[in-house]
């Protein structure tokens, strides 16, 4: 992208038309990619969020549960 950045900005001293499709373009990608980046940001995040809270806790829980059981296990047996 670098690369094409620097031969765009000596292209569009020469032709202007392009210039200005080039620069709209390039303006637009970056605002567009970061509108849909924030939003699916957000959301991704926010499923994210719940799904690793939620596989944390089964994590966690799990052990914990297991410890449990074990320990009712033995206490229902007898």
């Amino acid at each position: 992208m670098t690369s094409t950045e620097a031969p765009a900005s000596a292209t569009p001293a020469t032709p202007v038309p392009q210039s200005p499709p080039p620069a709209p373009a390039a303006v637009e990608p970056p605002p567009a990619a970061e509108p849909p980046a924030g939003e699916p940001a957000p959301q991704p995040p926010s499923q994210q969020a719940p799904v690793q809270p939620e596989p944390a806790q089964p994590e966690p829980a799990q052990p914990e549960p297991t410890l449990t059981l074990p320990d009712f296990d033995p206490q229902a047996g007898y």
